[in-house]
């Protein structure tokens, strides 16, 4: 049984610890924010990348887009967050391109083509490698707009002129123009 005593050396326990705690803030992707440093892994946006990616494998697209989406909003909610420093646990645009690329590749799947070329847009920003603007290219061509997709199926072709199947995209949106 807790005497007045007890109780009054818990609350200030407890206002003391809730002092020191005030400062720490736990981020959408599963990071710590305290102060102007942010640490840890980015748990929450590995976690349902990689179940996004597991459903990819075994051909089931929606639940990869679903998993995507919560990857990809955990991302982006911690970038916007501001910090001086981060230790631990950062995408880099690499990594963070895969998030949107396995978005676009799922989103292309279930014919999603707005979506798709969304998410592609953005792996292409993170990523501008010919991979990836590949993939927005063939986009571009899933909406019809095939000038764009050409335009960038020449440059993804000068930039990997050994890759076969750009070659052959690019012959099947010319079939389209």
């Amino acid at each position: 049984e807790f005497t007045q005593k007890d109780i009054d050396l818990l609350k200030k326990a407890l206002a003391v610890l809730d002092n020191r705690t005030s400062g720490l803030e736990r981020l959408p992707d599963g990071r710590t924010k305290i102060g102007s440093f942010v640490t840890g892994a980015p748990s929450i946006v590995l976690d349902e990348h990689q179940a996004a990616v597991e459903d990819f494998d075994k051909g089931k697209y929606q639940e990869s887009l679903d998993h995507s989406k919560k990857a990809i909003e955990a991302y982006e909610s911690s970038e916007n967050v501001s910090s001086g420093v981060s230790i631990g646990g950062t995408l880099d645009s690499q990594n963070a391109a895969k998030l949107y690329r396995l978005a676009t590749m799922s989103a292309q799947n279930l014919k999603l083509k707005e979506e798709a070329l969304k998410y592609a847009l953005s792996a292409t920003k993170n990523d501008p490698s010919p991979f990836h603007k590949g993939l927005l290219a063939t986009a571009y061509a899933n909406l019809r707009n095939y000038k764009e997709s050409l335009a960038l199926l020449d440059e993804v072709i000068d930039q990997d002129p050994s890759n076969e199947t750009w070659r052959n995209i690019k012959v099947e949106v010319q079939k389209h123009m």
